[in-house]
């Protein structure tokens, strides 16, 4: 018999209507209820300020956490308006605030608030790491986000569990960026095709926290939306650290039978590799390319302090090899601290290695190895990097060349628990005290409700290949105006078409008429809630990106789709447009019918909306329809 697994366990637990059926792909997706939010950088700004424009007197999950999008003040934000705007939005909510110094949000979060058995969901660019510690996971956009503030559920899609069943016992100088290596070695890119991956097996317990850290940072890659590991000894020991010996609850992970596992490692067998930091390049054992000359060493942002003592036994008593520069970015104010109270990055100074806080210069070097770092974290030059294992790294350090660690002599790599970090409070809500007086926040541009027939003009014509980043053009200065949405909605296809902003307002609304592939690359809310503002009712497409079709759907936008690809040609900018019969004739499943009152002709419109999602959308989208007197909102 078929015993569930954790992962579902927990979606049961957090389920809103738990009659709705069970979770499976390709069907309505069912609604949970987190715990926590987590936001950063610009998807923190965007959820706060929907929040707040929904008027709801008080956040509804235990815990809400908001901070900068990278570590380090200096690169927080493009300026320092941002960084302060998010701090006073956050004191007028209740929210966490994590400061510029104790760390990125996620590891804020892991360090201080993160258990076992709790579903957090999550927006904006974080590795989702607290998995690691037994957590559900759910990545999720700032305008869910802000729904979840507010009271409102979260849809999960995806579809269930991929079970990973761990045995044996983790070999020295091999740790959880080999095991995941060896996952994406046998799965490929995108192998878990959505399910969260959960582990399990006897070799769970041979796994240090840092190196769960680590495999729960490959689920990206692995096309999950997050790792999920059992909450047992090895969490029990991190908490109690952590002096947070009342979160920790004992979770085990289910039998698999049947199709829910999927993959067996055998850790015993495992050996060290290397994984190239871009790229869609499969992982390489470090044997294979034995003797490389490295030249630079990164240990990133998302190393713990047993991680940097793990560091410091492997090159007690010798020296950085003359030829390398070895750099460690020390990644929240808790692990400096921890370190430096004992004696770590003083003994790391002394071998050689050069202490970072904050942003990362560029290394020139033509080939570098980087531990718990993104590609974002390395700035810049001509670097060709290498994600590899933290003794591979120590290796490489001494030798100044790629060497296999099980070879190279180290001792003391192995990755022992820390008995008891320090700084363990430097996250937190402010008092009513520090609060300033009350700064109206900016008009949020909620969706208008499709409560007759839709018509407008086509505001612009564009072509194939349409991304996010063409909608709403991204860098230092539209990046400062995260928050006032009446200047961001200015630069709105602003790369293609300068006047579109302008005509869009003078139209007070209208359409937009596409090709192929439009709202490709990142999906920004920031993209469709530009248009949102500027009065924009339906992007009219031969495809759009799913992602980003959603996306304007939660936002208030119709993402439809041509049923003849040759009647997007028929539709020129100015033409006027209208969509009968709304809302009754809106329901998932059926096409729209588009007349071309310029030109006298008619069109047939489809959309891949399901019930749930055409429901929010008659209302003007999800915080639309969370509350109901928005909606008549320009």
């Amino acid at each position: 018999m078929f015993t569930r697994s954790l992962t579902r366990a927990l979606i049961e637990a957090h389920r809103v209507d738990v009659s709705s059926g069970e979770l499976a792909a390709g069907y309505e997706p069912i609604e949970l209820r987190p715990d926590h939010v987590l936001a950063g950088g610009v998807a923190a700004v965007v959820a706060l300020a929907a929040f707040e424009g929904l008027g709801s007197a008080r956040l509804m999950p235990d815990l809400a956490l908001v901070g900068a999008e990278r570590h380090g003040a200096e690169a927080a934000f493009e300026g320092g308006d941002e960084l302060r705007d998010l701090h006073e939005a956050s004191m007028r909510v209740g929210a966490y605030f994590v400061r510029p110094g104790d760390g990125r949000c996620e590891q804020a979060h892991f360090e201080r608030f993160a258990a076992p058995g709790r579903l957090l969901c999550s927006a904006g660019r974080r590795a989702p790491i607290a998995g690691a510690l037994g957590m559900l996971v759910l990545p999720c956009g700032a305008l869910e986000a802000a729904a979840a503030l507010g009271g409102g559920a979260v849809d999960c899609r995806e579809s269930g569990a991929l079970g990973v069943e761990l045995r044996g016992t983790l070999p020295a100088n091999v740790d959880g960026h080999d095991v995941a290596c060896a996952m994406i070695e046998k799965l490929g890119d995108g192998g878990a095709r959505g399910r969260w991956i959960e582990f399990g097996g006897v070799g769970v317990a041979s796994i240090g926290m840092m190196s769960r850290i680590a495999m729960a940072r490959a689920a990206e890659r692995l096309g999950s939306p997050a790792a999920l590991f059992p909450s047992d000894a090895v969490t029990r020991a991190f908490l109690s650290a952590q002096q947070r010996d009342a979160d920790w609850r004992k979770f085990e992970t289910g039998a698999w039978e049947g199709s829910e596992r999927a993959l067996t490692l055998t850790l015993d067998t495992l050996e060290p590799m290397t994984l190239p930091i871009e790229g869609g390049d499969p992982p390489r054992p470090v044997r294979e390319d034995r003797g490389a000359r490295i030249e630079a060493v990164v240990i990133g942002a998302g190393a713990g302090a047993a991680d940097l003592a793990r560091l410091a036994r492997a090159l007690a008593g010798r020296s950085v090899h003359p030829g390398v520069a070895l750099r460690i970015v020390t990644g929240s104010r808790q692990v400096r601290s921890t370190a430096e109270a004992a004696g770590v990055l003083a003994a790391l100074r002394e071998a050689g290695a050069e202490i970072i806080e904050g942003t990362l210069a560029p290394l020139a070097a033509p080939l570098g190895l980087a531990y718990g770092t993104s590609a974002g974290d390395l700035m810049g030059g001509r670097t060709s990097w290498r994600r590899a294992g933290l003794a591979t790294c120590a290796a490489a350090a001494l030798c100044g060349a790629l060497e296999d660690p099980r070879d190279a002599a180290l001792e003391g790599a192995a990755e022992q628990a820390i008995a008891e970090f320090e700084a363990r409070d430097t996250v937190r809500v402010a008092s009513a005290s520090e609060i300033r007086e009350h700064v109206p926040a900016r008009a949020f541009p909620f969706g208008r409700a499709f409560d007759g027939p839709l018509r407008g003009p086509v505001l612009g014509r564009f072509g194939d290949g349409v991304s996010t980043e063409q909608v709403l053009p991204w860098g230092a200065r539209v990046r400062s105006m995260v928050g006032d949405f009446d200047a961001l909605s200015a630069h709105a296809f602003g790369r293609l078409d300068p006047e579109f902003a302008a005509r869009a307002r003078a139209a007070r609304g209208g359409f937009v008429a596409a090709g192929d592939q439009f709202g490709g690359g990142e999906p920004w809310d920031t993209a469709a809630l530009a248009l949102v503002r500027l009065g924009v009712r339906g992007i009219l497409a031969r495809s759009i990106v799913p992602s980003f079709a959603r996306l304007l759907a939660v936002a208030g936008v119709l993402p439809l789709e041509w049923a003849n690809a040759a009647d997007a040609d028929a539709v020129s900018a100015g033409d006027e447009l209208e969509l009968p019969g709304l809302p009754e004739t809106f329901v998932a499943g059926r096409p729209l019918v588009a007349r071309n009152l310029t030109r006298g002709t008619q069109y047939t419109l489809r959309h891949a909306l399901g019930p749930r999602d055409v429901e929010r959308l008659r209302h003007g989208g999800w915080l639309a329809n969370m509350d109901r007197a928005h909606s008549p909102r320009p």
